[in-house]
């Protein structure tokens, strides 16, 4: 298992190019995690989004990440970058879990007038990636940025190595690339304590 990077994505534009992007990349799959070095399999489902003010509404998943096998939402074309449902970070984040007749309510909070065709719109979705948003997974979002006409912005904490990252992209170009606090990642020393005095959630991730 991974140590998992978790936090928040974030898409800025038109809410007809916000939508378009939920549904063209957002996957709904039964992943597997390679054993001992192996590479990951998954088999992507036909899932129906309900898109709602505050949630999207899917198929409710099988499994958790404490298993090897689970059902969820893969970010088309990343190593293993997910929208996340997890309970437990829901309670550290805010967010909360709910089931409505079969399916699953993920907090994924719209912000905007959806009836003004050109007015502009933000949705917050809950995010997690393994270690860390890597390089080939940025030049992916920055690429979706262009494709899509978005602003997408990435804030994931990592709390077993003790870093925050945020990373944005506007229309095909980066914006930012942080990694706080700096230094070497590494435990018991005053960059790990740097980090629990500044990172507002230090119990995510890891």
């Amino acid at each position: 298992m991974p140590n998992w990077a978790e936090g928040t994505l974030k898409l800025r534009g038109k809410w007809e190019d916000i939508q378009r992007y939920l549904r063209e990349q957002l996957v709904w799959v039964t992943w597997t995690l390679g054993k001992l070095g192996g590479e990951d399999t998954s088999t992507e489902r036909e899932v129906e989004y309900e898109f709602e003010d505050e949630t999207i509404l899917m198929e409710e998943p099988r499994n958790a990440w404490n298993t090897d096998t689970r059902d969820c939402i893969w970010v088309r074309d990343t190593k293993r970058n997910f929208i996340d449902f997890d309970e437990s970070y829901y309670g550290l984040a805010g967010y909360s879990y709910t089931d409505r007749d079969g399916k699953v309510e993920i907090p994924a909070h719209f912000f905007g007038d959806k009836n003004q065709k050109d007015a502009e719109a933000v949705a917050v979705l809950p995010f997690k990636a393994a270690w860390s948003v890597h390089e080939e997974d940025q030049e992916h979002y920055r690429k979706m940025s262009e494709e899509y006409h978005l602003g997408i912005r990435i804030y994931v904490i990592e709390s077993g190595w003790g870093f925050v990252q945020r990373c944005t992209w506007q229309n095909g170009v980066e914006e930012e690339n942080i990694v706080l606090p700096d230094g070497d990642k590494g435990f018991g020393d005053a960059r790990y304590s740097e980090f629990i005095w500044e990172c507002p959630f230090p119990g995510i991730g890891g």
